[in-house]
């Protein structure tokens, strides 16, 4: 009878243990590096790693990239502010824009709590703090069904505006428009007849064009169509300011940039 050779220390291993015996050893020894290959690509990681944090905060110092928070209140459908953020945007693609809108008061409140980096509004505030910059104006137009009997003039008085009901916004310019009706109306002797809409533009422009009444508008919304609403000039005309107004503290390069790019974009006022 024949008896198998026992291995030494009395395990016979098969041939899969063989193999996989054979099999490890080499790869362990293909992971296995030396400390100074190692250290190596650490040190070189480290290189990467800090070649792209110089890079990204040099970008955010100059104001190529980062965030900035702004307040409006006129359409941005046409216009000098319109113009302004198309150029700044194809200037500055890797900076996010968020733009807010509000009133002149709640814009105002935002910068002085640093809620927006800046805001654009209506007139000249002096705001504690901050500094102002008058941009361009605007002339006002009356907003008026297309079938109105004051669609078909040239252009209307004030007076005209006194038996019609004027729609106006709860936010937004609403509250500045409102102001600018009744001074003009009651300096004739008129109670004007407002009726104040807790809508958007584009919603109370939409109830002008259904006939519930008349409103003002700054003529950069006339780069927009609304289906049966006419706009018509207003005489004596009313020129509306624009300004906008920054805390002289807000450190953020992406502001600095606008700021720039305002004074050069925008035709200089007096």
């Amino acid at each position: 009878m024949s008896h198998s050779r026992p291995s030494a220390g009395g395990f016979s291993p098969s041939s899969a243990d063989w193999g996989s015996c054979f099999s490890s050893e080499p790869r362990q020894a293909a992971d296995r590096r030396s400390p100074v290959s190692s250290s190596y690509e650490t040190l070189s990681s480290a290189r990467n790693i800090c070649a792209a944090s110089s890079a990204t905060s040099l970008s955010f110092e100059s104001g190529l990239v980062g965030e900035l928070r702004i307040g409006v209140m006129a359409s941005l459908a046409q216009g000098p502010l319109a113009d302004l953020l198309a150029a700044y945007r194809e200037r500055f693609p890797k900076i996010e824009v968020r733009i807010s809108e509000g009133t002149s008061q709640a814009h105002a409140v935002a910068v002085l709590k640093g809620r927006l980096d800046a805001a654009f509004i209506v007139g000249e505030p002096r705001l504690p703090g901050c500094d102002t910059r008058h941009l361009y104006d605007e002339t006002l137009f009356a907003a008026l069904p297309a079938d109105h009997a004051l669609a078909l003039q040239a252009r209307i008085a004030w007076e005209d505006l006194r038996d019609e009901t004027l729609l106006v916004m709860a936010d937004g310019s609403g509250p500045e428009v409102e102001g600018i009706i009744v001074r003009h109306l009651s300096t004739l002797g008129f109670q004007p007849k407002i009726a104040v809409q807790h809508v958007g533009r584009d919603n109370l422009l939409n109830m002008v064009g259904k006939s519930y009444g008349l409103t003002l508008v700054a003529n950069s919304i006339l780069g927009a169509t609304y289906p049966g609403v006419r706009f018509v000039p207003i005489e004596p005309a009313e020129i509306v300011t624009w300004s906008v107004v920054w805390p002289k503290s807000n450190p953020n390069p992406a502001l600095k940039r606008l700021l720039e790019l305002s004074v050069a974009a925008l035709p200089v006022v007096a």
